[in-house]
């Protein structure tokens, strides 16, 4: 492992580790405190995700390669996952209306600081060592570990949060768009939050996890078109990724 890249991961560690232990004080010691607790949360989240584009510019930088997020299947996977979102259940159906109108205008913030740290830097830095199915698998488990402690322990939770993150993860590998994860991720989240000042919402259904499982089939087809061999004998989309 080069000098940079163990850079590169102890600055992820100390950032991570540090926002981590910050939250979850904030979440011990004010439980009845929620919209000050979420918006000294955001201020974390914006902080961190400052100190890695000061600290780690070059690695923010989109791998070559990237394909168009406009194709049939990737389209059709995120209209899947965001009707996903209104049959899986309300979250914070506890809170008040004004509460859960800042969580989904936090939700901003959440997206730029995960997929910033997990898809743009985590994921990237793993597939170049361990290919990239493995590298999007290992993401999506420190993406669950990284959410234990301040989500309600509960199954489908954290079903939720792993269907998801595969499909943010399927999405960044093959687009390199990291502004389209952020706003996937932040839109996701503020639907979820919202569900329950919506007349329509309705409670938790198997529906809502069988449109995101349809989600991410259908960014799994899509990553199967673009890397399947091609007939005139040009180069996949694998092995076009590692030329130097």
């Amino acid at each position: 492992m080069e000098r940079a890249e163990k850079i590169a991961w102890l600055t992820i560690l100390a950032n991570e580790i540090a926002f981590m232990a910050a939250t979850r004080i904030l979440l011990a010691y004010f439980p009845d405190e929620i919209i000050a607790v979420e918006l000294s949360r955001t201020g974390l989240r914006l902080l961190s995700a400052f100190m890695y584009w000061r600290l780690l510019p070059t690695l923010l930088r989109p791998r070559q390669g990237g394909q168009s997020a406009l194709r049939p299947t990737v389209v059709f996977g995120i209209v899947l996952l965001m009707m996903s979102a209104f049959l899986t259940g309300p979250v914070g159906s506890q809170m008040s209306a004004q509460a859960q109108w800042i969580f989904a205008l936090t939700s901003i913030a959440v997206g730029i600081k995960e997929e910033i740290a997990f898809r743009a830097l985590i994921q990237n830095l793993l597939v170049p060592r361990i290919g990239r199915v493995q590298a999007i698998f290992v993401t999506m488990s420190l993406f669950i570990l990284f959410h234990v402690g301040v989500v309600p322990p509960l199954r489908h939770v954290y079903i939720h949060i792993a269907l998801a993150g595969l499909f943010f993860g399927l999405v960044f590998e093959f687009t390199q768009r990291l502004w389209l994860v952020i706003a996937l991720h932040a839109l996701f989240d503020a639907v979820l939050a919202l569900l329950c000042t919506l007349p329509f919402h309705r409670e938790r259904s198997a529906l809502g996890f069988l449109l995101l499982l349809g989600a991410l089939v259908s960014a799994a087809f899509w990553r199967w078109r673009v890397m399947r061999p091609k007939p005139n004998g040009s180069q996949s989309f694998r092995q076009s990724a590692r030329v130097e």
